[in-house]
């Protein structure tokens, strides 16, 4: 708990002996009662769904009939997004100097592939789709709305140039050019490849959407954003500490692709390129960036008047207009 904090925490509450204890164990050590609070939140988010969703998604498989090859097509993507992570997770713990090189040039290898074969991944997409639809309840629609909409192409432009500008008055120029430049190029390459494959959206909704939906720009640019974060949190940091500021940095941005699959607008691959576009260009910018000197991590005053500001904006933007995107959303 002294030596690593955060990260015992987020261990501790998926070990079932351990979860009741933690509280005391963090008192008698002075933690501090915030830091304690926002990541035993963070934590139950994560640890009740990694216990509740195996059983869900195996009551769902046999209660719906998939798609024939549904779980070949998982089991391969499955396989191939945790050799990625594997990869990528142990050059950081081993503290290779190539580490993001190594993350992007395998992120660019498994987006090619994705890209390119997507029109044999039907199976997966129809299955994993009808699962989530399967799901819907309007309690959980209003949740899900909520999230979709802060990944707005409005709501991303408008807290990016913010955040950028943030980082600039603060005279944080290195750190500002990484995530102007990883923010600009995944809306750019994002745009580019979506007229490129030209690929149809589901027919879920009452009104559907026109714009083509691979890569969902939801998706890449709530984990270009989020990942920019987690990658300043965790300079200057020991390798598990920026494992976990990417690991914290992620549930958000995988909340808000997820509601897109749920509400039927995205295919589950749309959103799995959405991610690995982001994390390509998130990478590669802050292995260009640190070329020849790490990043210096940003000052304690500095994030708090990132966090704040940028929260306030998505959460203002998120909330305006909720009735009409509800009705849009509605199926």
């Amino acid at each position: 708990m002294r030596r690593y904090g955060v990260g015992s925490l987020l261990v501790g509450r998926f070990i079932g002996p351990l979860r009741p204890m933690l509280p005391l164990m963090a008192g008698m050590l002075d933690m501090p009662l915030g830091r304690f609070i926002a990541v035993s939140v963070l934590a139950a988010c994560g640890w009740s769904v990694a216990y509740l969703l195996p059983g869900w998604a195996t009551g769902a498989a046999l209660r719906l009939p998939l798609p024939e090859g549904f779980w070949g097509q998982t089991g391969i993507i499955a396989g191939c997004l945790g050799a990625w992570l594997l990869l990528s997770i142990h050059s950081v713990l081993r503290q290779q100097p190539r580490a993001a090189a190594l993350a992007s040039g395998l992120g660019a290898a498994l987006l090619a592939g994705l890209l390119l074969g997507w029109e044999h991944l039907n199976a997966f997409d129809h299955g994993l789709l009808a699962l989530l639809q399967s799901e819907r309840s309007p309690a959980l629609d209003s949740l899900m709305v909520l999230a979709t909409r802060l990944g707005d192409m409005a709501s991303q432009m408008a807290v990016a140039c913010l955040l950028v500008s943030l980082l600039l008055l603060s005279r944080q120029w290195r750190a500002a050019l990484f995530a102007g430049c990883a923010l600009l190029f995944t809306a750019l390459s994002n745009g580019a490849l979506k007229h490129l494959l030209a690929r149809i959206r589901p027919e879920v909704l009452l009104d559907p959407l026109h714009s083509y939906s691979l890569p969902s720009g939801h998706s890449s640019a709530a984990f270009a954003f989020c990942l920019v974060l987690g990658l300043l949190a965790g300079r200057g940091q020991p390798p598990r500490w920026r494992l976990t500021w990417l690991l914290l940095a992620s549930l958000p941005a995988s909340t808000i692709a997820l509601s897109r699959v749920y509400l039927g607008v995205h295919w589950p691959t749309d959103i799995l390129a959405g991610a690995l576009l982001a994390s390509f260009w998130c990478a590669l910018c802050m292995a260009v960036c640190e070329r020849q000197r790490p990043l210096p991590a940003l000052a304690p005053k500095v994030w708090w008047l990132l966090i704040p500001t940028c929260t306030a904006l998505l959460a203002v933007i998120a909330t305006s207009a909720l009735p009409e995107a509800l009705l849009r959303y509605s199926y």
